[in-house]
């Protein structure tokens, strides 16, 4: 049984590792149900902070929502970004859902999340400053998420949300079959 599993868990990772230095060339499969491009332009350069200067995105193949991984030139995945307003589950805030923008290394610990949209009470979310975002740094990606960050007085529901939806979608990016296989231990 264990050697059928290390088989399985072999094959994952070597097809993963392929499949980002084929992308590197261009897509060999479109993922059903978003427009790559429109959603890989959803993200903006944003993430470019969080992962070095020569990588590049291309989308998880077989991910039943927009993930894209961040890849070398030589082909070797650092992580993934997503936005959490596309991954399930759906959270939402005093007025919608709110889409982040959130970053995870290899080792499964989130690099960063920037706000790309909202439609929260501009007065109150701007609470959620630096500092907030900053908390989520080096925090394991879809651990219990009120325990990990705390809310912020005075915009209770849109930091909640926040921190549910970082916490949730990374959870469900962390569970595909495609991330599972290419994760390395946390230090």
């Amino acid at each position: 049984m264990k050697q059928h599993a290390l088989a399985i868990a072999s094959v994952l990772f070597i097809t993963a590792t392929f499949a980002c230095a084929v992308h590197a060339a261009g897509p060999t499969e479109k993922p059903a149900g978003f427009d790559v491009a429109k959603e890989q332009a959803s993200l903006g350069n944003e993430w470019t902070k969080w992962f070095a200067a020569d990588m590049h995105l291309h989308a998880v193949d077989g991910a039943p929502f927009p993930v894209f991984a961040v890849c070398t030139s030589a082909g070797k995945t650092n992580g993934w970004v997503f936005r959490t307003d596309r991954v399930p589950p759906v959270v939402v805030g005093k007025r919608g859902e709110i889409g982040v923008l959130a970053a995870i290394g290899t080792d499964g610990l989130i690099k960063g999340v920037h706000v790309l949209e909202s439609h929260e009470d501009a007065g109150w979310f701007k609470r959620l400053n630096a500092a907030f975002y900053q908390n989520f740094t080096g925090k394991p990606a879809g651990s219990n998420s009120l325990d990990t960050i705390d809310t912020i007085t005075g915009a209770t529901y849109s930091s909640k949300a926040v921190i549910d939806d970082v916490f949730k979608s990374s959870q469900s990016v962390m569970d595909l079959p495609a991330v599972k296989a290419m994760r390395t231990p946390a230090p």
